[in-house]
């Protein structure tokens, strides 16, 4: 799918010097048909349901930024229509969904995500341990050949 140029927006403009977050990142998920929405398109929360997911492995703006393409690239654009978010700037991602088939898109989505992160994570914690581990018995070797 290609996303027109001037709907793109660039991070690198925006994104401060520090790329670690300073609170956790969170998505909450309303559910409520749009069409109950009040006159100003304001949503009623009384009236929605409520999911809540801490997303605790992204913790870096770069990470932030690569989950909303992905988000917006398989959830958000191919269903315009059915799903509106705003990101704060407290760590907080409001996304309101109006049918409970797209609620389970969404969760699913974000399970699924923080689960391939996961995968990412511990692959790349095994690989930087592998190569201090490979480290330490080179220093070893070098230690022994020299007595």
């Amino acid at each position: 799918m290609s996303i027109p140029e001037e709907d793109l927006l660039l991070f690198n403009d925006t994104q401060p010097e520090q790329d670690e977050l300073d609170y956790e990142f969170r998505i909450v998920l309303l559910t409520q048909p749009f069409n109950t929405s009040t006159s100003d398109n304001s949503i009623n929360v009384e009236q929605s349901q409520l999911e809540e997911r801490i997303l605790s492995n992204i913790t870096t703006f770069t990470k932030v930024n690569e989950f909303f393409d992905n988000f917006d690239e398989l959830i958000a654009y191919p269903n315009q229509s059915q799903i509106k978010y705003d990101v704060g700037s407290d760590g907080m991602c409001v996304v309101v969904v109006d049918n409970d088939d797209m609620k389970g898109k969404v969760l699913e989505f974000i399970d699924q995500y923080l689960i391939t992160l996961s995968e990412k994570d511990k692959d790349t914690k095994g690989s930087s341990n592998e190569e201090e581990e490979d480290d330490e018995e080179q220093k070893g070797t070098n230690k022994r050949q020299r007595k």
